[in-house]
């Protein structure tokens, strides 16, 4: 069997820019995936929210969402044997949530149906539903603790997970099951913000077979030939369904620069079986706002 050499690794940087404008009625914003990639796109969404009563509100809103699972799906890549570009996957679609918070309790259920789309990728049509509660034990001015449990349940037409060309590089189940119990910390001080919180929980999904250039017609057939000629050993990724315990934390360090400029940093973990991920944040906002 021949060797093949390695794609070898890929780095990409940027900077994402982003705008909204909001107030009790509505919710408008805009802006681009990292700026300085190849596949930058627009990005953003609008929501309407009516309220149904003192404490309860009903928001429907259509959003276009960069899917920020991995670097192919988020920016993209680069294949270098054939120069083309693939990834960078938007979440495109409508979502319908019910909230209520009357400031000490509050719940939530909604759910929504997406389109996902990339450069050179397939598109992948999903629904999502999500439910849940929390009450607050602790609560002050410049304090407060929340505590809740949450229910989710997601399934996706392809299981397009996967790195090779053809694939989205983001997490695509066909049947997901998520029940978790979430706590936060957030504290204000005079020019200094903290946030802090976790969730524990149980996940169980099931994901089909694939093939290893889904889309790709003339490069799945020549593997499959590889295949039968015994050149390679396979040519679609096997399905698998798993369950366990999984557990995410992050935390949030805010500093007010000046009234309306914040600086923020941010990070995140999460795991589940033998999938783990790290994030890390910076930002500066501007706020644009009557006083």
């Amino acid at each position: 069997m021949p060797d093949v050499d390695s794609q070898g690794g890929q780095r990409q940087s940027g900077v994402e820019l982003a705008m909204s404008l909001r107030d009790q009625y509505y919710q408008l914003d805009i802006g681009t995936t990292p700026l300085g990639t190849e596949l930058s796109t627009l990005v953003g969404g609008a929501k309407a929210i009516a309220p149904l009563g003192d404490y309860t509100k009903l928001s429907f809103s259509l959003e276009r969402r960069a899917v920020k699972d991995s670097m192919l799906s988020y920016v993209g890549m680069k294949d270098s044997f054939s120069g083309q570009y693939w990834g960078q996957v938007t979440q495109n679609g409508i979502n319908i949530q019910l909230n209520y918070d009357d400031g000490d309790v509050g719940y939530y259920a909604g759910g929504g149906v997406w389109r996902y789309a990339g450069r050179n990728v397939e598109d992948n049509d999903a629904v999502k539903v999500e439910a849940g509660m929390y009450l607050r034990p602790l609560k002050a001015d410049d304090r407060e603790l929340q505590i809740g449990s949450h229910i989710s349940y997601q399934n996706f037409e392809e299981n397009l997970s996967y790195y090779s060309f053809g694939h989205g590089g983001y997490f695509s189940p066909q049947n997901y099951v998520s029940v978790s119990f979430p706590v936060e910390y957030t504290q204000e001080f005079s020019k200094v913000s903290l946030g802090i919180g976790g969730a524990l929980g149980y996940q169980s999904y099931s994901q089909d077979e694939a093939n290893y250039f889904p889309g790709q017609s003339a490069m799945q057939s020549t593997l499959e030939s590889y295949v039968r000629s015994g050149w390679a050993k396979e040519a679609r990724y096997s399905g698998e369904s798993t369950d366990g315990i999984g557990y995410s934390f992050q935390a949030r360090l805010g500093y007010k620069i000046k009234r309306d400029l914040t600086l923020e940093a941010k990070v995140a973990y999460d795991t589940f079986g033998d999938y783990n991920e790290s994030k890390a944040q910076l930002s500066l906002r501007q706020s644009f706002q009557d006083y």
